[in-house]
């Protein structure tokens, strides 16, 4: 109990200080908006699209249907 208090402490303290904690959220690349548009209208594929933007296929579809 005591470590999950002392944990709990440097937590908050962390958020004082403006410390943003967890895994950073990954950003869209530069041409994001470019490539999505053409893989809607059926211009390119799927594949071609992450290989175009560099991002793994659950990433493509968290920010395709976002």
């Amino acid at each position: 109990m005591v470590a999950r208090q002392r944990q709990a402490e440097g937590i908050a303290a962390a958020q004082i200080k403006g410390i943003e904690l967890g895994r950073p959220k990954y950003q869209k690349p530069e041409n994001w908006d470019s490539v999505i548009n053409d893989w809607k209208k059926g211009i390119i594929t799927a594949a071609k699209a992450m290989e175009l933007t560099g991002v793994k296929r659950t990433t493509f579809y968290k920010f395709a249907y976002e």
